[in-house]
This record gives C-alpha cells, structure tokens and sequence, in this order.
C-alpha cells in the first residue's frame, strides 16, 4: 500500500527535475529516479526554456573559435551537469563513447590539413593548425554533449515532448517521438526477456551455423511482436476515440522568472562569442 502511495506521488509531482521510467513486473511498477537537482531554482525551470537553452548553447559553441572560448563553454556544461545532478560515471561513459567515435578524426586531421609544421617524419607531414582544428572539435562536441545531457536528457519524455509541442513542433513529430520512446523500452524489455529463455536452454555465443540461425530467429521475433504489439495499440486508440490528437496538458507554465533566466542565459552566450572574437 506504501508502494502505491509513493507511485501517485511521484506521478503527480509534474516538476521537470526527475526524469522516471516504469516497468511492469507482476502488475507492479518500479521507477527509477535518475537524477535529482542539486540546486532548487534548477527544478522549478520550465522545459521550454531547458529547450531553448540547450539549442541556444549548441548554436553558439558551433560558431566558437578559440579554444578559451570552447573551454569557457565546457565549463558552463559541467556546472549545468553538476546542477542537474548527473551521475559522474553515466556522464563519463557517454563522453567516452562520443570521444572513441572522434578518435579516428584526432588522428587523422593533423596530417591532412596544412599550416604550420608541428611533426614530419617518415614521408608523414603533420600540421599545427589540424591539430588546433581537431581540439576545437573535440572539445565543442563534448560541450554539446554534456549541455544536451543536462538540459534535456533529466526531462521525462512526455514533459519534453509536450515542451516541444508548446514549442511549436508540429504535433506528428512530437506524437512520433513519444511513441518512439515508449515502443523502444518495450522492445528492449522483450529483447531481455527473449535472450533469457535462450540462455536457461543453454545457448551460446559461438561462430557457427546453429549460433546465425538463432539470431535469426531471435530478430524475426521481435520483429513480429513489435508488429503485433503496434497493431493492438493502434486498435486501443481507436477503441479510446483517438483521433489523430494528443491534448496537451497544461502542466507547468512560463514565469516571470524563466523570462529572467532565459534573458541571462542569451546573454552569458552573447559573452562567450564576444569574448571568442577579442581573442581571434
């Protein structure tokens, strides 16, 4: 009975500071509370300015030059990170991830731009400018990276979709993303759920035929189910009068304080590019 209570509350509180997953074990639900705001005026912020804020910081760290300005902007990501109480070890991890994919551009890039020589060796010319060039990049994306995280990635999917739709998003996209979110946690779930039964018959990894075959078997199922699955949420709508509409529910409001905010945060923007063109 505590459980219930609990689970009416979390899913009244509307505030955008938690971000909360349910999954379904024996008609019981179990959420998950990701992050938790370290600071008070951080929860109390609409989501259409988060939006706006994270668009806004992603514009501006683009068209940054200098690697003082680029540091200056993953600074404010990390602080912003730190705010919204991101794990340290999820943010590493997604860092990690990006900066493994720009690898191959680090290595590359001083050997294919010109500019003045930083090492020549071996046939091999490798520049100043490439290697500045790859810095700014790297760091740019992991400024991005970490400001999208915190700005958008603590807002549950449906305050963010409905920001989006406030927005002025047009509605299929927004109804397209919501689907979207709810359908891939399912098939994750049946994913999970089918891989176990291989594994309590003994199934394993191996580069044979049996192994390919299996697999095969195991993406066509989910692939059927997925269908099956969609089919009966389609004919649930239909069942509930579902017209092609989503009503938007008016669960928080703009305040004069995002006003303010959102006018302090275009201008710590407008600094950041000032501040890269004195130093050009």
């Amino acid at each position: 009975m505590a459980g219930r209570r609990s689970l009416l509350l979390n899913l009244n509180d509307h505030r955008p500071q938690y971000c909360l997953t349910a999954s379904v074990h024996s008609h019981q639900f179990d959420l998950q509370l990701f992050t938790r705001p370290r600071c008070d005026w951080l929860a109390i912020l609409d989501a259409r300015l988060r939006i706006i804020a994270a668009i806004s910081f992603a514009f501006t760290s683009v068209a940054l030059h200098t690697i003082t300005a680029v540091s200056l902007a993953f600074c404010i990501a990390l602080m912003a990170a730190w705010g919204y109480g991101l794990q340290l070890r999820y943010l590493a991890w997604r860092l990690f991830t990006l900066d493994s994919v720009l690898f191959a551009l680090v290595i590359t890039l001083p050997f294919t731009t010109a500019g003045k020589t930083l090492w020549e060796g071996a046939g091999f010319h490798a520049s100043f400018d490439g290697l500045h060039r790859a810095g700014l990049i790297v760091f740019k994306a992991n400024a991005i990276m970490t400001a999208l995280l915190s700005f958008l990635g603590t807002l549950a999917p449906f305050i963010f979709g409905q920001a989006l739709a406030r927005l002025g998003v047009p509605s299929r996209l927004v109804q397209l993303l919501l689907f979207t979110t709810g359908q891939i946690y399912l098939l994750e779930r049946e994913y999970q759920r089918l891989r176990q039964a291989m594994l309590v018959r003994g199934f394993q990894l191996r580069t044979n035929r049996h192994t390919w075959h299996s697999l095969g078997w195991l993406l066509a199922m989910l692939l059927i189910r997925g269908v099956q699955r969609a089919q009966r949420l389609l004919a649930a709508m239909r069942c509930r009068g579902f017209h092609g509409q989503f009503y938007l529910l008016n669960i928080t409001h703009w305040q004069l304080h995002d006003s303010w905010w959102l006018v302090l945060w275009l201008g710590l923007m407008a600094v950041l590019m000032v501040l890269d063109r004195l130093l050009l």
